[in-house]
């Protein structure tokens, strides 16, 4: 047994209306929605938002809002952690429940990749699953940084000398597809590196995360391919 919690403010300072936005004829924020009820171990899904509109396209596709959020948690310099405690404290009578959040800028996510982070968290000793893919560039081979007089040098030094980006140790990026954690660290500590991580790997072509016009218009494209 599991909550979906899909937060999804008006404003977007990269693309305006994000949220609203149509991939493949929907709105973003329904794509999250329309993944949880395909997720059997989802039960509840709810979304957190401060805008009328995205409510009544949240009830549409089958959601629960309970009621609008504090335009405090909706600024573009909320923390989102804070809306996900927001949710957990005033959403939920049972607060032990897992939380299962499907960010609307990670659309492309698979049915498979959710049920299988549900499970390693049900599975194992840890406060949050994140979802992850393998990153396109690696700090200990092809990532610099700059000093004050503009010398560059490896982003992160390395104790043995690396020539192959595939002998170099292997980074990912944290993708928006899915979340999975345990409430009681959402209440207790601040940030998800705060706790007990796990991750799971998801193909790079499910893990678009959309920022921007060029973003949509590049998840339009994978869709088409993926679906």
């Amino acid at each position: 047994m599991t909550n979906a919690l899909i937060c999804a403010r008006k404003n977007s300072k990269g693309l305006a209306g994000k949220n609203l936005r149509l991939l493949g004829g929907i709105p973003l924020v329904a794509h999250s929605i329309n993944m949880a009820h395909q997720v059997s171990n989802i039960d509840g899904v709810y979304v957190s938002t401060d805008c009328p509109i995205i409510e009544d396209i949240a009830v549409k596709f089958g959601a629960k809002v309970p009621f609008l959020r504090p335009d405090a948690l909706a600024e573009d310099t909320s923390p989102e952690w804070l809306v996900w405690r927001h949710a957990v404290e005033n959403f939920f009578d049972n607060k032990k429940v897992p939380l299962v959040v499907l960010p609307p800028t990670g659309p492309l996510r698979q049915r498979a990749d959710v049920s299988k982070a549900i499970d390693l968290f049900q599975n194992s000793d840890c406060d949050i699953v994140i979802t992850c893919s393998p990153a396109r560039r690696n700090p200990n081979f092809n990532m610099v940084v700059r000093d004050p007089t503009g010398m560059v040098s490896l982003a992160q030094s390395s104790t043995t000398n690396v020539y192959r980006r595939q002998d170099a140790r292997e980074y990912f990026d944290v993708t928006t597809n899915c979340y999975v954690v345990d409430p009681d660290f959402v209440i207790k500590k601040d940030r998800i590196f705060d706790g007990r991580v796990r991750q799971i790997v998801v193909s790079p072509e499910t893990a678009v995360d959309i920022d921007t016009q060029l973003d949509l218009e590049w998840a339009e494209f994978l869709l088409a391919r993926i679906s």
